[in-house]
């Protein structure tokens, strides 16, 4: 299997990567609201923001699959962990090891930010 380029969201991709969001968001029944997409998109290319984000892209560099994660405090630990707070992939190319190469770059930003 080729290996699946995963890269950070850039202001090109907001049509490709607004249609995934709007997909994860109907996967889970929630109503499409342009505020929270326009507002988790700011989020995501405000770097004094926790949410972060990396996408995957087909051959043409286009997004088809997206990762949203952040920092966030474990009382338990007393330490930092990496919160996957959404996954989705599109399901057109759903089976290719997407999904996978998201998580496993989402790991591999968190321990190279500590």
């Amino acid at each position: 299997m080729a290996e699946i380029p995963v890269r950070p969201p850039e202001d090109r991709d907001l049509e490709a990567w607004s249609a995934l969001f709007r997909g994860y968001m109907a996967f889970y029944e929630v109503p499409e609201n342009p505020a929270t997409v326009a507002t988790l998109w700011a989020w995501i290319h405000d770097p004094q923001h926790v949410m972060q984000a990396l996408v995957a892209v087909d051959e043409a560099d286009r997004p088809i699959g997206l990762a949203h994660f952040h920092a966030m405090p474990r009382s338990l630990g007393g330490n930092t962990v990496c919160y996957l707070s959404d996954l989705f992939t599109d399901p057109a190319v759903r089976g290719r090891g997407i999904g996978r190469a998201l998580i496993d770059a989402v790991i591999g930003r968190c321990r190279q930010e500590g």
